[in-house]
């Protein structure tokens, strides 16, 4: 992880109470897992700022970021983080879930809970969650062999074999919860409906990213650049000096996530100039 990317990109928010600072090399490290494949600028920003708007504390294990290799990240969220966003919203009027079973006779059972006994099949999960804004109920049914997560020799997973009516009842409420809160939950994936390390590894279908070469450098030319700066005691907080950066490059802001590469360059040819004329002194 480019020690600069910490400079140039920082995402700052609270959680009831709690002060949350993410940088890509703590998402890296304290999130993602130093072992896992280097996360990319543009990743961690997609996660920062999904956890910024969402009011997500990936330190509680609220959201986490996997990352296989060269293959693109995703995002996960736990479904108690989920479900509680659907709860604190107003017009939250209550839920039921369960699991689908094939009985013996080979009729179908949409069952409450995740009970079942040995010689009844299971083939799916249900939920339905209510809001009282809204006269009918998200009703969600899934198929336990569309859902269920397995290795790449086709046997299913630790959890989807021994706990597999109480993963499936998962997948179910949490499609639920999200499609009847989308305001409060849209873009939040639970785990056990990623993909899995095993399965991604077999799958030929995934490309890798594409680099950006021009970007890469632009992105790391404005980290030393700024760090340069600093050294040199400027204050890129100061009002007088952003305003200056700002209409000298042409730009609204020097927050490079919502530049293009054009105004990312001209940024970095404006820093280049306070750099030349330091010896004429700056305000700060």
């Amino acid at each position: 992880m480019n020690e600069n990317k910490d400079e140039i990109a920082v995402v700052e928010y609270s959680v009831e109470g709690s002060n949350i600072r993410l940088t890509p090399s703590i998402v890296q490290n304290l999130i993602a897992g130093s072992d896992a494949g280097e996360i990319t600028i543009q990743e961690f920003k997609f996660f920062s700022e999904l956890c910024k708007v969402r009011k997500l504390n990936p330190f509680t294990k609220e959201a986490y970021l996997i990352k296989f290799g060269n293959q693109p990240a995703q995002m996960v969220v736990g479904k108690d983080a989920i479900l509680k966003r659907a709860i604190m919203n107003q017009n939250y009027d209550g839920r039921e879930q369960g699991i689908i079973v094939k009985l013996s006779d080979g009729s179908i059972d949409f069952r409450k809970g995740t009970f079942r006994l040995n010689d009844e099949q299971l083939v799916g999960g249900w939920a339905k969650v209510y809001r009282k804004d809204i006269s009918h109920p998200t009703e969600i049914t899934v198929s336990f062999d569309e859902v269920a997560q397995r290795k790449k020799n086709g046997e299913l997973n630790s959890n989807w074999a021994t706990k597999g009516a109480t993963m499936v009842e998962k997948v179910a409420l949490v499609r639920a919860l999200r499609e009847t809160f989308v305001e409060d939950c849209g873009g939040m994936i639970d785990a056990d409906e990623a993909w899995d390390a095993s399965e991604i590894n077999g799958k030929s279908q995934i490309q890798k990213p594409k680099k950006d070469e021009r970007l890469e450098d632009a992105t790391e030319w404005y980290g030393k650049l700024r760090k340069e700066l600093t050294a040199k005691g400027y204050d890129f907080r100061n009002k007088e000096n952003n305003d200056f950066i700002t209409m000298a490059a042409g730009i609204a802001t020097q927050d490079i996530s919502v530049l293009n590469v054009d105004q990312i360059e001209k940024l970095c040819n404006t820093y280049e100039s306070i750099l030349e004329q330091e010896d004429n002194g700056w305000n700060y």
